[in-house]
């Protein structure tokens, strides 16, 4: 989670259809139930994308081998080109035992049955970019993080954290920096120079390592942003949101980064 301390054209009614699809995880070894429902979730979501939008919907799964040896699998975060579920319903899940040897025990697939609306984006202006870079792409917790946001013409850029926890917040604006028109001959950096807040990275409890996200979205003219300063909204919300902007009044940047849970000691 990243810590922060201390008149608009009419909307185009997006393309929308309700699929069914299944998303299987397998909790074996050091998976927990929580992480293989957040895995089998993944996959149905990404399915039904790819039902609808007719696109191919790339996931990444990141894993890191902890000092004790053991495998942890962190949050994949989804790369959403031309689709997005707006608004989704879970049916059932269900779980089965595999056999897998005569001298080892049997292995647990899950299975989750996802009804899920599915909207089509209409394709964006091709001359409105917003580009989004940080200052590092791994971060110790506690370290201080710094991003910069460029566009192509002036625009209202918001700015989300996309926490491992799933959920979305708000980083810009703030209650330390209002929102601003962003000019071409003047990025935005944040926390920027004398600025009375740090943004500062941290793992989820028990987490060595999290990969999380901070997107920006770019408006050509200035909207209300979704409730996401306390968290509250999570990855499909805000996407329901995004999808009632028009594609061509918007554009978007998003950039990975790691956050490691301490520092290494170095070996003598």
């Amino acid at each position: 989670m990243l810590l922060l301390l201390a008149s608009a054209s009419p909307a185009e009614a997006a393309e929308e259809r309700w699929l069914e699809t299944e998303g299987t995880a397998t909790l074996a070894g050091d998976i927990s139930m929580d992480r293989a429902q957040a895995a089998a979730l993944a996959t149905a979501r990404r399915r039904a994308v790819e039902g609808w939008a007719g696109v191919t919907i790339e996931d990444s799964a990141y894993s890191v081998r902890s000092q004790t040896g053991l495998l942890d699998l962190f949050r994949e975060t989804r790369s959403v080109a031309s689709g997005r579920i707006v608004r989704e319903e879970i049916l059932r899940w269900e779980t089965v035992a595999v056999p897998v040897g005569p001298k080892e025990p049997p292995i647990t697939r899950l299975t989750v049955r996802l009804r899920a609306e599915v909207a089509r984006d209409e394709v964006g202006d091709p001359a409105f970019h917003v580009g989004l870079s940080l200052d590092r792409d791994a971060f110790y917790e506690g370290d201080a993080l710094t991003l910069q946001v460029k566009a192509t013409e002036a625009c209202y850029p918001l700015i989300f954290n996309l926490a491992a926890d799933g959920k979305v917040y708000q980083i810009y604006p703030n209650a330390y920096r209002p929102l601003e028109r962003l000019e071409i001959n003047a990025p935005l950096v944040l926390p920027g120079a004398g600025a009375p807040f740090k943004l500062t990275p941290r793992p989820l409890p028990g987490h060595g390592v999290d990969v999380e996200a901070i997107k920006v979205v770019a408006l050509r003219h200035p909207v209300v942003p979704p409730e996401a300063k306390a968290g509250s909204l999570g990855l499909a919300g805000l996407y329901r949101w995004l999808v009632a902007i028009p594609a061509g009044e918007r554009a978007e940047a998003t950039t990975e980064y790691r956050v490691l849970a301490s520092k290494r000691v170095p070996t003598p």
